[in-house]
Formats: structure tokens, C-alpha cells, sequence
């Protein structure tokens, strides 16, 4: 059963094309990677799914009535809020009916305890956010991000400039709850995500995907737009200077 499908998407930002006709569709319960350059679309493709701008032409449909659980990168939260750990898992339990004064249920409390047992990060539960490593604020927003118990989790580069061990953990968390949630991840990090992905698109503005989640030399180059000898764990890609010698030029 698929539980989403995107059909030839494209969106506009005035004359920039920043999504081109895309199509793909992820089964209920499986992972999705999504790789690309910097400027590729994956931002935009993010906030599509999530429903914060409509496409210009397609359509996108996704069979789940439960919230999509988001987890943005942890360096683009405000981690200066005097806020514990507690209350930022807490807010993912808010709809958009109460108000950040809302008094938390026995329940909403009780599912927090359960997720961050999950999580490994119950000993962090009074600790404030901004005493946390960046592994561990990652994972408080994994946690914040599955109170609501969503169908599809959406992670957008959750591995960014964390510790390998941290990274470790957070690909082995994801992996146990592939099956019970759908995954998606936008990431760099091609070679880690490729030993845990069920399928992989490379998408930049145009989408190349593949099913059985096989990653290879031509469609790297196709994908970004030269020959591409590695795309480095972390580091967005960068044109070398020899690429540049067959008259190739790429920002």
C-alpha cells in the first residue's frame, strides 16, 4: 500500500524552476532517502509534503489521516529558549487548538515518558535544551516529532555536523521504526544512509529515482549535473576544480 504519491509536481519561485514534473511514490512503511545539491529542490519538496506551499501543477496525495511527524535540522531551532527537554517533547502533543499555555494531559505526559524511554533520553527529561549536544537535541525533536504517533516521519539532514557515534544511534533508531512509520530523510550522507534505505531519489529539480535503492556513478553525475567521484558524509557537493576543465561550470 503506498502511503504517499507524488505526481508530476513542479513549483515556481517567479522565473526559477525549483521542482520540475517530479513523480514517486513511498510505500506504507518503508525508507525513503532523498539526496541532491545545495538549491536541488529538497527544501521545497519538504514543504510540499508538509503542505506549507502549493504546487504550481500536479498533485500530491497522501493516505494518512494522522499529522505528518516533521524533524528539522537541530542547528535551525532556537535553542537559547530557557525550555527542558520534558516540555519541548511535550509540545508536539499541541494541535493547532491550544495554545502554548495549554495544560498537558495525564495522557500527553504519559506518552512522553514512553517516547523518550524509546528515545534513550529519558535521563535528559529536566535537562535544558540548550545544555545538549547535538545528538541529543536531534533526538529530542525525533521525539517531539513522534507524540502526534504519525504514519510518515519526514527528517530533514537529522545526521548534520553531529558526532559519528550520534549519528550511528539516530540511523539505528530510524531503522527500528521503519515498519510501524514510513521514512523519509533528505541527507548528504550518502554512503551511511545507502546500508538503511529500502529506496533512494536524487533530486535536483528533476527526480531520479530508484526503487531497490541502489545508488550508482551515472546516476550521481546525472543527478548532480557532473562527474562526481564522491559526495562527501556532511558536506554539501562541490564542484572540483578539474571538473571544471571540460567546460562544465556549477555553483
Amino acid at each position: 500500500m503506498k502511503i504517499i504519491e507524488v505526481k508530476n509536481v513542479s513549483v515556481n519561485y517567479g522565473n526559477v524552476k525549483a521542482l520540475d514534473q517530479i513523480s514517486f511514490s513511498i510505500d506504507k512503511g518503508s525508507f525513503l532517502g532523498i539526496i541532491g545539491p545545495n538549491g536541488g529542490g529538497k527544501t521545497t519538496l519538504i514543504k510540499v509534503l508538509l503542505g506549507l506551499i502549493k504546487p504550481d501543477k500536479g498533485e500530491i496525495i497522501i493516505h494518512s489521516d494522522k499529522p505528518i511527524g516533521y524533524v528539522p535540522q537541530f542547528n535551525n531551532f532556537e535553542r537559547r529558549f530557557p525550555i527542558t527537554v520534558c516540555k519541548v517533547i511535550l509540545m508536539g502533543s499541541m494541535s493547532h487548538k491550544k495554545s502554548i499555555f495549554h495544560k498537558y494531559s495525564a495522557e500527553d505526559k504519559e506518552k512522553s515518558n514512553d517516547v523518550m524511554k524509546l528515545l534513550g533520553i529519558e535521563h535528559l527529561r529536566n535537562r535544558l535544551i540548550k545544555q545538549l549536544s547535538g545528538g541529543q537535541m536531534q533526538k529530542v525533536l525525533i521525539a517531539r516529532a513522534l507524540m502526534t504517533e504519525p504514519d510518515l516521519l519526514i527528517l530533514d539532514e537529522p545526521t548534520a555536523s553531529i558526532d559519528s557515534q550520534s549519528r550511528t544511534d539516530i540511523y539505528n533508531l530510524l531503522n527500528t521504526l521503519k515498519g510501524d512509520k514510513t521514512i523519509l530523510i533528505i541527507s548528504h550522507d550518502i554512503g551511511t544512509i545507502s546500508s538503511y534505505i529500502d529506496s533512494i531519489a536524487c533530486l535536483n529539480v528533476k527526480l531520479y529515482y530508484h526503487e531497490d535503492g541502489q545508488i550508482t556513478q551515472d546516476t550521481l553525475s546525472q543527478a548532480y549535473g557532473c562527474p562526481v567521484d564522491l559526495v562527501a558524509h556532511g558536506i554539501p557537493h562541490r564542484v572540483l576544480p578539474e571538473h571544471l576543465n571540460g567546460g562544465h561550470h556549477h555553483d
